[in-house]
């Protein structure tokens, strides 16, 4: 099992089985998991300050998109629902 491991043939679900076998078999699991988990420090409140702030930026980004896009769909309803209008009345309604 450990080939298949380290040759990355196990994924998805064999990885699941193989890491949930592990768990179950050795219950110094959570002991090398919090180690190998302690190896990664916690944010300083400046990292986490600038990680929100990225995080807004982001959002604010995306919701400018989705407004330009929502907007432009409208426009094009609008035009769409005129020119069916203009083709009915054999040609511009003004």
């Amino acid at each position: 099992m450990a080939a298949h491991l380290v040759s990355g043939n196990a994924n998805g679900e064999q990885l699941l089985s193989v890491v949930a076998a592990f768990c179950v078999e050795h219950p110094d699991f959570e002991k090398w998991a919090q180690a190998k988990t302690a190896r990664f420090p916690e944010m300083t409140e400046k990292q986490k300050s600038k990680k929100l702030g990225d995080l807004d930026a982001s959002i604010a980004k995306a919701q400018a998109q989705l407004r330009d896009a929502e907007k432009a769909a409208a426009i094009a309803a609008v035009e769409a629902r005129y020119a069916e209008i203009d083709v009915q009345v054999g040609g511009p309604a003004w």
